[in-house]
């Protein structure tokens, strides 16, 4: 039996605990029923997955459940795949983070790492496609949305993003030329 539940995607930390309790509680009335209940959600589990917070509520209804987690092929792994884009080499370092909101403060991981991975970045492409050309990035990108679904979008470079391409399941993974990043 598949049934469906709806998350919202909301920053209001007390509606989103509502949806969240009620998602565990309808679970755990089935594994009580003597139903094993699978999950399924995209990319991997543990990366930025509403998952982490149903299996949390969970173990606060019950301490004792048992859950397995099969991981899954993370948005970052699934981009660097399909670009074909290395996401470390030799002793190369990466961050992996949300856009931040005050788009400069990249400048900080560019100067840190070597590659840099950007989840949800869909509602500020276009403010991160002007502050990446005017870093010199603008062939140092690679962008996905919408990986293994309708409509999977790639482009190599910023010329080739396009706003209506882009939205929430976006990722998009910049390497940084040690020559640019000397001249920083």
């Amino acid at each position: 039996k598949i049934v469906t539940m709806v998350f919202p995607m909301e920053h209001n930390k007390a509606l989103l605990e509502k949806f969240w309790h009620k998602a565990a509680r309808r679970i755990y009335k089935q594994i009580c029923l003597g139903h094993n209940v699978a999950f399924v959600t995209i990319g991997d589990p543990f990366i930025y997955s509403t998952y982490i917070y149903l299996i949390r509520k969970l173990r606060a209804i019950d301490p004792k459940i048992v859950i397995e987690t099969v991981p899954g092929i993370s948005a970052i792994n699934a981009v660097a795949a399909l670009g074909q884009v290395p996401l470390a080499e030799y002793k190369e370092k990466i961050a992996i983070i949300p856009l931040p909101k005050q788009i400069k403060k990249l400048n900080l991981y560019f100067d840190l790492f070597d590659t840099v991975v950007l989840m949800k970045v869909g509602k500020f492409l276009n403010q991160l496609i002007s502050f990446l050309t005017q870093q010199g990035l603008e062939d140092s990108v690679f962008f996905a949305s919408r990986i293994g679904c309708p409509g999977q979008y790639l482009a190599k470079g910023l010329k080739q993003i396009t706003k209506e391409k882009s939205g929430y399941l976006s990722t998009m993974i910049i390497r940084i030329n040690k020559t640019k990043k000397a001249q920083r």
